[in-house]
């Protein structure tokens, strides 16, 4: 693979270093395609030396004991207004304020009409003093801020800063790709190049084929994880399924109609977004089961750009008892 012309080594996914702090210290991890490798430890004093031999971009990730995670499977509609519905999340699955804490999600799969969503869920604080930790050693600027090493793993991921993950990729997208390179590479030319040796390019296939094993997550601090679940569920019995409400008032809402914010608090729920007609749309909450005291909190405005109305609507939410 390493004499394969830049253009065409892109096609395999990058190589990413990964840097996992773990107290005064740090674990190192090579990432390729989805693939995970440890490649040892490194101390606050010989860390910059360590990324040199190991190359960029350089991915931080934050261990385990300090982040929360959760699985959702919500309709496969709200990819439209999934930063709302993520961050709605965020204060009914954890006892948190949106405000205080960065995320980081993966896309899963998607199947029969629903979309499966792996969450993370850091507090500021502690994302900023692993940024810290890892710069005042010389790590530098980190180019990723992961959840951890399972997010080259996924189909499609994006990290704390919302930037998406570009090392990732699953061995079954592998052999296509190799078959696809091959045939391009004998359209443009059938004589053999000096870059391209075929010896390499079978050796590198023999080590995919083998595999690595997959790298040890979930560290520590298990009392706080519990801790922090029972804490959830003291949450979750007196919010509202945030996911069950974005489809149902999906459902409601006429086709030229479609959502820009969509917000979640104890007892109230706020809408944004744009409709042909957006005076129609108060009817059609109002006969939501649960719902009352639907309102416009701001004057209806037109468009120029779309040619709709801009509308935000609030209404009062039957909550769940405990």
């Amino acid at each position: 693979m390493a004499g394969l012309p830049p253009r065409f080594r892109t096609l395999f996914g990058r190589s990413v270093t990964i840097v996992e702090p773990v107290g005064d210290g740090f674990l190192l991890f090579a990432a390729r395609g989805g693939n995970v490798q440890p490649k040892g430890t490194a101390s606050t004093g010989d860390l910059s030396k360590h990324l040199a031999a190991l190359g960029s971009p350089v991915a931080l990730v934050m261990p385990a004991a300090d982040r929360v995670n959760a699985t959702l499977s919500v309709p496969a509609s709200a990819r439209r207004s999934l930063g709302s519905l993520l961050d709605g999340e965020v204060e009914r699955l954890t006892p948190f304020k949106r405000g205080e804490v960065r995320l980081a999600y993966d896309l899963l799969e998607e199947r029969d009409g629903k979309l499966r969503i792996r969450l993370y869920v850091v507090p500021r604080t502690r994302l900023e003093a692993a940024v810290r930790q890892f710069e005042s050693a010389g790590g530098g600027a980190p180019a990723l801020m992961l959840a951890g090493a399972e997010q080259v793993r996924a189909p499609s991921a994006f990290d704390f800063n919302g930037s998406p993950v570009t090392a990732q990729g699953r061995r079954g997208l592998f052999w296509p790709t190799m078959a696809a390179l091959s045939i391009l590479l004998a359209l443009l030319s059938p004589l053999p190049k000096p870059y391209f040796e075929l010896q390499d390019v079978s050796a590198e296939i023999d080590q995919l084929r083998g595999g690595v094993a997959a790298v040890q997550e979930a560290r520590g601090a298990l009392d706080r994880h519990r801790q922090l679940a029972e804490r959830l569920q003291a949450v979750l019995a007196a919010e509202p399924d945030v996911p069950t409400l974005l489809e149902a008032v999906t459902m409601a809402l006429p086709d030229d109609a479609w959502l820009t914010g969509f917000e979640v608090r104890p007892g109230r729920l706020t809408l944004e977004g744009f409709a042909r007609d957006a005076s129609g749309l108060l009817e059609k909450l109002e006969a939501m089961p649960g719902m009352t005291e639907v309102a416009f909190e701001a004057p209806v405005t037109r468009d120029p750009a779309g040619g709709g109305e801009r509308f935000r609507i609030g209404a009062a939410l039957e909550t769940r008892g405990r």
